[in-house]
This record gives structure tokens, sequence and C-alpha cells, in this order.
């Protein structure tokens, strides 16, 4: 569902959806003991549900919001790759007046725990596998701009991602080892139009 709100000013949809899925790939952590390859099982009656809500928009003159929420719930695996809620909420504001040119703004997204598959697991020091699921903990980022609108054709703007240098993991990698996301960085851009 779709619609728009206040003359065109606010925009939001809203979707559910329900996936029945048969003979998916699922990891079984073991391998193959003459190939060495991954060992896999079929699975039936997998069923994937979920919502995803937007709404973005002017909410009052020079100020502009995002917001949305997306759930997941997956049945008949034995773990959930991707997470069960993730929010991302982002905001900006031309200030009034004489200060028109500077535009102002953040946001923040947030995600629950993931749980990944070990494929084909973890070394031991025995020459054996750890075969268990990795769970990796939820993380919020927080993220600040700013912009300056020096003359019709220049533009300057500051950035500051993950201001709390919050540390977490954006995927795993071979033997299932974790891949950092960004550290906190600062940036300032200047654009010229010609």
């Amino acid at each position: 569902m779709k619609g728009a709100f206040y003359d065109g000013k606010l925009n939001a949809s809203l979707a559910f959806f329900r996936n029945k899925q048969s003979n998916v790939a699922e990891s079984t952590g073991l391998l193959n003991d003459v190939t060495g390859e991954t060992i896999y099982r079929s699975v039936d009656g997998v069923i994937s549900k979920g919502i995803d809500l937007d709404a973005s928009g002017e909410v009052l003159p020079g100020w502009n919001l995002f917001f949305g929420y997306s759930y997941l719930d997956v049945k008949g695996l034995s773990y959930q790759r991707d997470p069960h809620h993730v929010v991302r909420l982002s905001t900006s504001y031309t200030l009034p007046g004489a200060w028109n040119r500077l535009t102002i703004g953040g946001g923040i997204s947030s995600q629950s725990q993931t749980e990944w598959s070990t494929n084909p697991g973890r070394p031991l020091s025995n020459g054996k596998y750890d075969a268990t699921n990795l769970k990796v903990g939820g993380y919020t980022l927080v993220n600040l701009m700013a912009r300056y609108q020096v003359t019709e054709n220049i533009q300057l703007s500051a950035n500051v991602t993950n201001l709390t240098d919050k540390t977490y993991y954006r995927q795993y990698g071979f033997y299932d080892g974790l891949i950092y996301g960004e550290p906190r960085s600062y940036s300032v851009t200047l654009r010229a139009r010609i």
C-alpha cells in the first residue's frame, strides 16, 4: 500500500509479505571426507514473513524526515541470517531567514542480532571444525551532517559517520571470520558546479 498525504509532502508505503519455499539448501556444518566440500541438506516448508514500512517527506517548512522499519521472521531453517528488526531514521533541516544557506541533519540506523551458519566452520586445534552457528550482536549507528551553500554554484559539506565509534560487523568472511564495519570517520567536501 502506498499513499501521499498533505498535498504530497508526506509519502508512505506499507508492505506485508509471506513466502513459502521447498527444497532450500542449508549447510549441515559437515565436510565431505573425500572432496572436502560442505555437505548441504534440503529443507522443505521454509516460511519467511514480515513487513516493510517507509515514510518520508517535509513535515514542516525546511524540515525533511525519513523513517523506515523492517521486520523479517524465517521459520524452518536452523538459523536466520538477516536481522529480525531494522530501523532507520534520518532528518535534515534547512535553517530559516539569514541562515537559510545552512542545512544540518543526522541519521540513526539500528538492527537486531543475526545468526550465521558456519560453512564449513571454524578450524579447531585438533583438526576438526566448530560447526555451531555464529551469533553476531545487533548494533546502532549514528551519523551527522552539515551543508552550507556558499554561492549558487559552490557547496561545502561536512559528515561524521558512526559518531559513537561503535564496533560492529558488516559481514563474515572465509571460515566465518568477521569483517568489521566502518569505524568513526570524518569528511569535508567542497563541490563546485560550472
